[in-house]
């Protein structure tokens, strides 16, 4: 398959999926490779995007750097956003109160430990899914695993 019927089969896919505006998105391809660009209106779509990718035949690898530009409505103070963040994050079972977050124009830098690796994917998660919410970093520590003497 060509870079050029690969990056078709990505932007049809795209155009498919009703969580993405993929109209909005450019595909390039090269030998598997795919960069997803454009502007989108949430983090969840950005996210959409790169899981639509990556689940076409034929993709190796994608680098999403699609931009979220957030409608005037929907930007929201950097504490109120804050707040929710760390609201929804508490309201889930799965991540621990060790986890905290900062926010910095609309991106959320997520901290602390946890002992699992799912619950750092668990909070990133739960962190895009927050409305207001362009981005999400992850600086979340796993703590080491405790071994037996």
């Amino acid at each position: 398959m060509t870079d050029e019927e690969l990056a078709e089969k990505v932007e049809a896919a795209l155009a498919e999926d009703p969580k993405v505006e993929g109209a909005l998105i450019d595909v390039v391809a090269d030998g598997g490779e795919v960069l997803l660009r454009g502007t989108v209106g949430t983090f969840r779509q950005k996210r959409e995007a790169q899981k639509v990718a990556e689940r076409v035949e034929g993709v190796t690898a994608v680098d999403n750097i699609i931009d979220v530009r957030l409608l005037t409505e929907h930007r929201r103070a950097e504490a109120e956003l804050r707040a929710d963040v760390l609201r929804a994050l508490s309201l889930d079972g799965t991540v621990p109160g060790s986890v905290d977050a900062s926010v910095d124009d609309g991106t959320v830098l997520l901290s602390g430990t946890v002992d699992h690796e799912h619950q750092r994917e668990e909070a990133v998660r739960i962190a895009g899914e927050v409305r207001g919410v362009v981005d999400v970093r992850n600086d979340i520590f796993l703590n080491p695993p405790l071994t037996e003497d």
